[in-house]
């Protein structure tokens, strides 16, 4: 059964329910939420380094190199909590679409964590304020984080 979702204004979904796998990897580095107690799986968006860090507990098992905002579509920083998570969904904006953006995790409005086809600019803000991600690791995040957890991003 597919539906159709328009949660905002040229934003619309075909909604699959995602279950995450468990993730087995060797910690890298140690790091504190400031919430007690501290989430299981969350990420950490780092704006200056361009990077996404995947942490289980306090403890980070992935670093991947992304694309944020640029200076005209700033990503927000803040801490958020996964809202929804769509497979495939279309993103239309003021002056773009695309079609069946993969591995998309909305945290807040119409910003998300997801795939991006159209580019290969991961390392420089480029983004309309979203965290674009490689296809392969966008998935791998799809899979690692869950609808509530944490999505911490800072300068």
């Amino acid at each position: 059964m597919r539906y159709l979702i328009a949660f905002f204004i040229g934003l619309a979904a075909t909604v699959t329910l995602a279950v995450a796998p468990p993730v087995a990897a060797t910690p890298a580095s140690h790091v504190s939420t400031g919430l007690d107690p501290a989430p299981r799986h969350w990420v950490s968006v780092d704006l200056s380094e361009q990077t996404l860090t995947a942490y289980e507990d306090e403890v980070a098992i992935k670093t991947f190199v992304v694309s944020t905002g640029d200076a005209d579509h700033p990503t927000l920083r803040g801490r958020y909590h996964v809202k929804a998570m769509w497979e495939k969904i279309d993103v239309i904006g003021k002056d773009y679409y695309f079609h069946d953006v993969p591995h998309f995790i909305k945290y807040y409005g119409s910003f998300a964590i997801h795939a991006a086809t159209w580019h290969d600019d991961f390392g420089t803000p480029v983004s309309h304020g979203c965290v674009n991600m490689k296809p392969e690791d966008a998935k791998w995040v799809y899979e690692f984080l869950s609808v509530g957890d944490l999505v911490y991003i800072h300068k």
